[in-house]
């Protein structure tokens, strides 16, 4: 699934920030969620602070199954 990220309201929640270093094998994503808004903020706070870094607000994946009892 491709996401859409530029249709999301300032006040959706439900984001964290991916990361990845530019010169090293390394990425992942902060455990912390917020909104749309508060996550494009961030990440810009981040770049400026770790230009050796990209950061990107991505949608948290949940699995159904264990998050939501009636989808079984």
């Amino acid at each position: 699934m491709i996401e859409d990220t530029f249709h999301h309201q300032d006040d959706e929640p439900g984001f964290v920030i991916g990361w990845r270093h530019k010169y090293k094998f390394e990425a992942g994503e902060y455990a912390d969620e917020m909104t749309w808004g508060e996550a494009r903020k961030r990440v810009e706070e981040l770049h400026a602070e770790h230009p050796d870094m990209t950061f990107w607000p991505k949608k948290k994946h949940t699995t159904a199954a264990f998050y939501n009892p009636d989808a079984h």
